[in-house]
């Protein structure tokens, strides 16, 4: 997604402040996040404790568009430190590093957790937050930490106008990178449960890049059940491509191609039944 496009404290907080972050809707949306890349243990007190400071500071907000204008700046201020391409979800809140679907993620538990009304849009390279602040029309766009708030009518229409072109802005941004034209024009809204699929996706794409094939198969695979989509399906052809021409022993290839083939036909049985 072009250009898909955390600072951890340790905080005593009170055992009914700790109960209720744990049955909190915001809390399991962030542990299916983390449970994305078990790679590495993250602490969430430190996002425990925001919440909690911004919960508090709401009430000084005269409107939501105000309020939603310094959660967009406080946030990427505190937890969006470096920007990297294919950074896990746990490494947002563990080091810093982001990208546009990290960064989303985290900003979409947000404004769920407040009810701020929004939609998480997925296009072909990119993800962004389309929300509604007093009735007025906001654009979120977690790269951007100086002007991606954007409430302009005007810069608003003419970056969704630039979004829906749906092409890659700089190809040549990574060697190291997947570098294909996808074959479809995707605009869709994403739910906060689909969002963990993405994330899923992007491990795969990490992994397809890095030549662990097995470990791109296992995300893919993932993937696939939070959010099966042409995506999923276009992927899982080129992996399965690329297992094929490997030098990996024979029972392990047909393995993988047979999980591989899993995904195409979960995602296209689910392309088919969105057209009915």
């Amino acid at each position: 997604m072009g250009r898909l496009c955390g600072i951890v404290l340790i905080l005593l907080l009170p055992m009914s402040v700790v109960s209720l972050a744990a049955e909190d809707a915001s809390f399991q949306t962030l542990q299916a996040y983390l449970d994305t890349d078990t790679s590495h243990k993250v602490d969430t007190e430190a996002f425990t404790a925001y919440l909690t400071q911004l919960e508090k500071k709401k009430a000084s907000f005269k409107n939501e568009r105000d309020f939603l204008r310094f959660v967009f700046h406080k946030t990427h201020q505190k937890f969006l430190k470096h920007y990297e391409a294919y950074a896990s979800f746990s490494d947002l809140l563990q080091t810093g590093k982001y990208n546009c679907l990290t960064g989303t993620a985290l900003y979409s538990i947000l404004l769920d957790h407040f009810n701020i009304t929004y939609s998480t849009i997925e296009t072909n390279y990119h993800i962004f937050i389309l929300a509604k602040a007093d009735g007025v029309p906001v654009l979120l766009e977690a790269t951007d930490p100086l002007s991606g708030f954007v409430e302009n009518e005007k810069e608003l229409a003419s970056k969704l106008e630039h979004y829906r072109d749906n092409s890659l802005e700089n190809p040549s941004r990574s060697k190291e990178q997947v570098q294909y034209e996808f074959s479809f024009n995707l605009w869709e809204t994403v739910s906060l449960q689909e969002l963990t699929g993405l994330l899923y996706f992007n491990q795969a794409i990490k992994s397809f890049n890095e030549k662990r094939l097995e470990e791109a198969t296992a995300f893919l695979m993932k993937a696939a059940q939070f959010r099966p989509s042409e995506r999923m399906e276009e992927f899982s052809s080129i992996v399965m491509a690329v297992v094929k021409e490997s030098e990996l022993p024979s029972v392990l290839k047909q393995t993988l191609v047979t999980q591989l083939k899993q995904v195409k036909k979960q995602s296209t049985q689910e392309m088919s039944a969105s057209l009915h």
